[in-house]
């Protein structure tokens, strides 16, 4: 069966209409199988033009607006680009589609990322790309795998590098803003694939912990984790992955070398045996903490790790205590 293009509805008198400055709408979606799909398809429509409904059906999948010509020509392309039979493969990104406004937010595209089977690694990708680059206005529809964005020429530029390095099995790129934009200046795409899902999620809460990066955001189905910080920052990561990247020691007790912070801080690993019971490293990291006053310090349980960060006093007196 030919598919047939979206239809679009203009009201009565369209050609008055046209003239004057504001137009009437209406959408029939012919890819909506759910009403699911029918909400991601207005919402999409809704959020990116900034128009708002007049009606709304989910019986018939018609959604009519109103509003400034130029906004409706947004929803006019939104419609055309995410209203299409979904793909087997993920089609390639859509062109840009550039507004005539005085905003910077002044470019829109749509992006099918690849290798995500589930609802939930799409949410996670897309939260990832929203709050990394500080675009306002994201949509999707999900049964398509579609993200759609409309920022700033250089928030769409980071967010496809980002997703370019969500699909890379080995990413080892560094995106580096122009100078001078802010101190979280750095985004990196880092892999952690060692363990199961709890780990991860101990790694990445370890990161956000010792480095105190505010924006660390994790996409369970790769087991990446996408930061975005200074270049201190970024490279306090490099340091932790690499101490977290080996076997536990059999039976003896073990420490990292040294990482040492611009503000005089150090960071240190405490490896202890694979073999301890789970309650005795808790009672061990808990007497730690509370004999040292150490503030910054994460328990990794699932491999008998403790990682802190602190003055050059405070390590040495958990080095101490924890070899006896």
């Amino acid at each position: 069966m030919r598919w047939l293009p979206v239809i679009i509805l203009p009201l009565a008198f369209a050609g008055l209409v046209f003239a004057q400055d504001s137009e009437d709408r209406t959408y029939r979606f012919r890819s909506a199988t759910t009403e699911k799909d029918y909400q991601d398809l207005s919402t999409a429509v809704l959020t990116i033009s900034g128009l708002k409904a007049r009606a709304m059906d989910t019986a018939t999948l018609e959604l009519s607006v109103r509003g400034p010509l130029e906004q409706v020509r947004i929803a006019d392309w939104v419609v055309q680009e995410l209203d299409r039979p979904a793909a087997s493969t993920p089609p390639p990104p859509s062109n840009p589609y550039t507004l005539q406004t005085k905003e910077p937010e002044n470019t829109i595209r749509v992006f099918y990322p690849s290798q995500i089977a589930t609802d939930q690694s799409f949410n996670e990708v897309m939260t990832a790309v929203r709050t990394i680059t500080d675009i306002r206005y994201v949509s999707s529809y999900t049964s398509h795998r579609a993200m759609l964005l409309r920022g700033t020429r250089e928030q769409l530029k980071l967010a496809e590098w980002v997703l370019s390095e969500l699909n890379r099995d080995s990413p080892q790129e560094t995106y580096v803003f122009p100078e001078g934009r802010s101190d979280e200046n750095q985004v990196r795409v880092f892999r952690y694939t060692r363990g199961d899902v709890q780990q991860f999620n101990e790694v990445q809460t370890m990161i956000r912990t010792l480095t105190d990066t505010r924006r660390v955001y994790p996409y369970i189905g790769k087991r990446a984790i996408v930061l975005r910080g200074s270049e201190e920052q970024v490279d306090m990561t490099k340091w932790i992955l690499a101490q977290l990247d080996k076997e536990l020691p059999s039976a003896v007790k073990t420490s990292s070398g040294d990482y040492s912070l611009k503000g005089g801080d150090l960071m240190r690993m405490f490896y202890f045996s694979g073999t301890m019971p789970q309650k005795a490293f808790q009672d061990l990291q808990t007497s730690l903490r509370t004999a040292t006053g150490i503030r910054r310090a994460f328990p990794f349980v699932s491999a008998r790790t403790f990682a802190v960060r602190g003055t050059a006093t405070e390590i040495s007196q958990v080095a101490a205590l924890a070899a006896q």
